[in-house]
């Protein structure tokens, strides 16, 4: 299901805090499936959701596109732009309030 990265391995101190609520019997298939990988319920929880977390980042910072439609888009990249009328006006309107993220 997911790989397990022992808290041992990290260096830096568990010191935050989350509490959930759960039904009783998700409970109790934690127990058994944490008891399964000789780890704690708590390890096996935080291992879940950071695998997850992981999962989702690698999702949300990579955009993959078919060969085809990114060779299309590359052409565009490659071709040349057309002037827009007004934008350079309304970039410059904004320089200082947008910033990009370095």
């Amino acid at each position: 299901m997911f790989q397990i990265d022992h808290p041992s391995a990290h260096s830096e101190r568990r010191s935050a805090r989350k509490e959930l609520r759960m039904r009783p019997s998700d409970e109790a298939k934690i127990r058994r499936a944490a008891s399964a990988m000789g780890l704690s319920d708590t390890d096996f929880i935080v291992e879940a959701a950071m695998a997850k977390a992981a999962e989702i980042e690698r999702r949300t910072r990579v955009t993959a596109l078919p060969l085809e439609q990114f060779r299309a888009f590359e052409a565009a990249l490659a071709g040349g732009g057309a002037n827009v009328e007004g934008l350079r006006a309304a970039a410059a309107k904004t320089r200082g309030v947008l910033n990009d993220l370095d």
